[in-house]
């Protein structure tokens, strides 16, 4: 019996085609200048991470760039399940992208430093802030296909 059935695995040709290298290159450069940021914010301090005794730098930018993946995650999985979700694509991945960024900022703050010691507003700033010069950066400096000298 042959069943013509769609397969739930992707090809390898359909892999290819994921922006996998934007998704990490823009994550990690998020990352970076939120660490850059986060070395203003906590110059001192340090938090434990997995074991590790990490600068609190270190933990705000891994924060922010798991926003920032996760926030293009959700825009290549889970949007495009949505019906009629094609008018507002843009403005919903710019939204949770900045959101789940801010969000990643303010719980490495929280991890840092104790239990109600961050300020939500300056966390989510800072993420939020990254992000945006990291989608900035990948765009305007950093991807080839639109002018740019790296990746």
């Amino acid at each position: 019996m042959n069943c013509n059935m769609d397969s739930p695995m992707q090809t390898s040709s359909q892999i290819s085609d994921l922006p996998w290298k934007e998704w990490l290159v823009k994550s990690a450069v998020t990352g970076a200048i939120a660490t850059a940021a986060g070395s203003m914010v906590f110059p001192a301090q340090s938090v434990s991470l997995a074991g590790y005794q990490v600068p609190g730098s270190v933990a705000m930018g891994l924060g922010v760039a798991g926003g920032s993946l996760v926030g293009d995650l959700t825009h290549q999985y889970v949007f495009p399940y949505i019906p009629h979700n094609e008018k507002y694509g843009k403005m919903e991945e710019a939204a949770v992208s900045l959101a789940a960024s801010g969000l990643g900022a303010y719980v490495a703050c929280q991890a840092v430093g104790g239990s109600g010691s961050a300020p939500f507003i300056p966390a989510v700033t800072l993420g939020a802030g990254s992000y945006l010069a990291g989608d900035y950066s990948w765009h305007h400096f950093l991807n080839k296909a639109e002018g740019g000298f790296l990746v």
